[in-house]
């Protein structure tokens, strides 16, 4: 198995976020299967359709001084496994360069501060307020989605943030960032795109990477991980 390790400031969450990774994997009882304890969850995860990354069992200390404290893990799914599990999910994309919209998610149970702070509207304020990098931002409004698409001018078109509330420099930031805040994502020149948002499921700490042309999907993506974690820990019980 591959291990690798990844550091992430989330003082800085708008460049697309690589994911540090930490778990405890076991074998299960059956070869295709692994076990991973993660946070209070103890999965029993089919390693024929989905690739696990770990690293050491030991907590990372993060950049902004926060200790992670215990196991992570990074899952992929196979494109054509989560095509199955989300009607209309389009597994390729592109034109003369053809890319494959991978779904990628980051889960770890970091412990009540740092979930605060991950879930705090700290990262994705400025693009609410239009302040400091944000500063003569470019928006856009999709009329059809009716939600708001905000660009550093140094970035725009390349990269953006989803928002749901007009942004301005006297709007109030709510408490929440997903009260406001949808994804962020990107579209490099080569044609490749990209988007990530994050979600708190029963104490863990998902973050949620897939193909930006399946942005419109992401609230049935987020349904397919947290049911597959379901799945997953259903196994393990029946194992023990």
């Amino acid at each position: 198995m591959k291990n690798f390790k990844a550091r992430r400031n989330y003082k800085n969450i708008h460049s697309m976020p690589v994911v540090l990774i930490l778990i405890i994997v076991s074998a299960c009882s059956s070869a295709s299967v692994e076990r991973i304890e993660v946070g209070d969850y103890k999965l029993c995860v089919p390693s024929n359709n989905i690739d696990i990354y770990t690293g050491s069992d030991k907590g990372e200390q993060l950049n902004d001084g926060f200790d992670t404290g215990g196991p992570q893990v990074v899952f992929t799914w196979r494109p054509e496994v989560v095509e199955k599990g989300v009607v209309g999910y389009q597994k390729k994309y592109g034109g003369s360069i053809m890319f494959i919209s991978t779904l990628k998610v980051s889960a770890y149970a970091p412990g009540k501060e740092r979930m605060d702070f991950l879930l705090g509207p700290e990262s994705v304020e400025h693009a609410l307020n239009l302040t400091n990098s944000f500063d003569n931002a470019v928006v856009v409004h999709d009329e059809t989605e009716n939600y708001f698409r905000v660009s550093r001018k140094i970035e725009y078109p390349s990269k953006w943030v989803v928002i749901t509330m007009k942004p301005g420099r006297d709007v109030k930031v709510p408490e929440r960032k997903d009260q406001f805040w949808l994804g962020d994502c990107f579209n490099s020149s080569t044609g490749m795109k990209g988007c990530y948002l994050d979600r708190e499921y029963n104490g863990l700490y998902l973050n949620i990477s897939f193909g930006g042309d399946n942005f419109h999907l992401r609230e049935k993506i987020v349904s397919f991980v947290t049911n597959q974690i379901e799945v997953w820990r259903n196994a393990c019980e029946l194992n023990t």
